[in-house]
């Protein structure tokens, strides 16, 4: 019950900047290097095809960008742009208050 005011009240703060409720993703992308679609979709429980999205929207926006895997050429790394790491402490701001 508290927690749909509170992520409501998040993601308004968050519209100035042009994060939406996917805010999480970039969260988790900063947290982890290496980082790959496959393992934000598992640990954040979203389908691939929602995922797919989410990333192209925030490649199209400059947030983050795809990096192919050397080894495996099926898989890309997902890492955050210079923009996408000032954006963050913005995201952290907004979640403290």
């Amino acid at each position: 019950m508290v927690t749909k005011p509170y992520w409501g009240s998040l993601v308004l703060k968050l519209e100035p900047i042009g994060i939406d409720k996917n805010f999480s993703v970039l969260i988790l992308i900063e947290q982890k290097t290496d980082c790959t679609q496959q393992f934000i979709s598992d640990t954040l429980q979203i389908d691939k095809v929602s995922m797919v999205k989410i990333i192209d929207g925030f490649v199209k926006k400059q947030i983050v960008k795809r990096i192919q895997n050397l080894k495996d050429r099926r898989e890309y790394f997902i890492e955050l742009t210079p923009k996408g790491k000032k954006i963050l402490p913005k995201i952290h701001a907004a979640s403290i208050h």
